[in-house]
């Protein structure tokens, strides 16, 4: 019968044991709650900032998103426009040199017809014309011209031969 007066008191002693570990483990436990729940309200404000951190965070996000989409339909219109533009330009500029050739050709072909210093005498002519034009016009006296002078200046047109050439082409070409 000895043998169970020792079981039941090293039961005894290991459940003693065992209480006295959990007593221990419940005191540091009782702590550490302690503490947290005194933490507790800075827990909550840290968590709250948080939120508000992420809310403003996808606030952004979104914003930029649509900021981006906005810029890239804006940025794809203006592509378009830009293209549209250049192959405007590109068919002008043809048309211009198409143009210009066809009047440097009927230029070349109205001055091989003339000699060529009768068309630089009248440049001359049209620039004297003009000169004396000009100084009649902002002259104070009526006429700057003497008599004998106005009887040898050859009235002439207003427009010059190389500008009406110019017109007559541009007329031949619109037709």
């Amino acid at each position: 019968m000895k043998i169970f007066p020792t079981i039941e008191l090293f039961a005894d002693s290991f459940i003693v044991i065992f209480l006295g570990v959990m007593i221990f483990y419940a005191i540091q436990l009782n702590k550490k709650l302690k503490i947290l729940h005194l933490n507790k309200k800075d827990v909550e404000q840290a968590i709250d900032k948080f939120d508000q951190a992420v809310q403003k965070t996808e606030k952004g996000i979104y914003h930029l998103k649509n900021l981006a989409e906005t810029t890239e339909k804006n940025l794809a219109q203006a592509i378009q426009q830009a293209q549209i533009l250049k192959d405007e330009l590109s068919f002008m500029n043809e048309k211009g040199e198409k143009i210009a050739n066809m009047l440097d050709d009927k230029i070349r072909a109205g001055r091989s017809a003339k000699d060529q210093t009768d068309f630089s005498q009248d440049i001359q002519n049209d620039a004297v014309e003009n000169t004396v034009q000009d100084i009649q016009k902002y002259s104070n006296t009526s006429s700057v011209l003497t008599l004998n002078e106005k009887m040898n200046y050859k009235a002439r047109p207003r427009v010059s031969k190389a500008e009406d050439a110019l017109k007559k082409a541009l007329k031949s070409i619109r037709s």
